[in-house]
């Protein structure tokens, strides 16, 4: 009887031991779902807003509103316009959360240097008052530009070839918000002491950056577009506003960490848009010109833009070489257009400078 009575509450003890861990892992599980779930629902929307912008000359605008039409189903309701409050509610809400826009997608080709050594007119391309990169005869172009002394006909300032040039590569952060209580509060005692999107977010909210990249052919001619105000789009060598630490826009260029920062963020990314190491060669300087462009400086031929009648070229040249879409994550392999001039200057949208260089 007694030893009967020292044994009773013996499973009872065994369970509160294994209770905690139990529930615990039972916890991670589900906020591992979540996570998932929120990788691959930003991923799909990132394709579709892709999609949508090779076909409309990579206009922001599009970009953005594809990228929150693509959100609907995330944020699901018996009609659609409640769907649209529920997606436009979490945007506020992130937003106020934050002090930042609700995503951002980086264009990260083509880049400003992009659109400075391919720019071209000619009456057949799109007059938007913005600079254009022509879309047709890629092959020809390239050829055209070996003609002309570009080394593998790379731009002496973006260091691209034409077809990566008119290759649109877009990196998404989505901000993910946890699911479980606790959480977001521990993101915040972890998060990285710098000025960067995902870290800003991270500190001020709790808020996991989600990083994605995808790279599509364009379908018609890249234009440099004006940036949206709200700045969920920007554009690798444009200036992005400073981001103050209580919310809200400051003026000036916001200032990037130094190469000390750790790789959390680290991603090998799309290296598009990177000056040449000289910082020379842009166009009416004595590097050789653009084959597209009209008018004098810097060598150009003369040739009115790409049309088939003009050069004699018949239609149907097969463009190879084309890459795929792809999308990386940390870890992921890069794909670099393959400069050999150096580390050049550093771009100001560079998400942490020096901290993913190879050794």
């Amino acid at each position: 009887m007694n030893r009967r009575f020292h044994q009773s509450g013996q499973g009872s003890v065994e369970f509160l031991l294994a209770a905690p861990v139990v529930l615990l892992l039972g916890l991670g599980s589900i906020e591992g779902i979540h996570w998932y779930f929120a990788r691959q629902a930003a991923s799909h929307a990132l394709l579709q807003a892709g999609r949508a912008a090779i076909t409309r000359h990579a206009d922001p605008a599009v970009l953005d509103a594809a990228f929150s039409r693509a959100l609907l189903r995330w944020f699901v309701a018996p009609s659609a316009a409640q769907s649209r409050t529920r997606l436009e509610r979490a945007i506020a809400r992130r937003e106020q959360a934050t002090g930042l826009p609700a995503w951002q997608i980086r264009v990260l080709s083509p880049s400003a240097s992009s659109f400075e050594d391919f720019s071209t007119r000619h009456p057949d391309l799109p007059d938007t008052g913005h600079p254009v990169i022509d879309n047709d005869y890629l092959s020809l172009q390239h050829q055209a530009y070996l003609d002309q002394g570009w080394p593998e006909g790379r731009g002496p300032v973006s260091r691209q070839t034409i077809l990566e040039a008119n290759t649109l590569v877009l990196e998404l952060t989505w901000l993910h918000e946890p699911l479980l209580p606790g959480v977001r509060q521990l993101l915040k005692q972890v998060a990285p002491a710098d000025t960067r999107y995902g870290s800003l977010a991270m500190a001020r909210a709790g808020f996991l950056p989600l990083r994605r990249q995808i790279s599509l052919l364009m379908q018609s001619h890249p234009v440099a577009w004006a940036l949206p105000a709200h700045g969920r789009v920007a554009r690798q060598g444009v200036a992005e506003p400073a981001t103050g630490q209580g919310g809200g826009q400051a003026s000036g260029v916001q200032v990037r960490p130094s190469a000390h920062c750790q790789g959390l963020w680290c991603l090998r990314t799309y290296d598009a848009g990177q000056p040449a190491a000289n910082g020379t060669g842009s166009a009416g300087s004595s590097s050789p010109g653009k084959p597209g462009d009209t008018g004098s400086g810097g060598g150009g031929s003369g040739v009115g833009g790409w049309n088939p009648g003009q050069n004699g070229a018949g239609a149907g040249w097969p463009h190879a070489g084309v890459p795929g879409a792809f999308e990386g994550e940390n870890g992921a392999e890069p794909v670099h257009p393959g400069s050999d001039a150096g580390p050049g200057l550093p771009d100001p949208l560079d998400a942490c400078p020096g901290c993913c260089d190879p050794g």
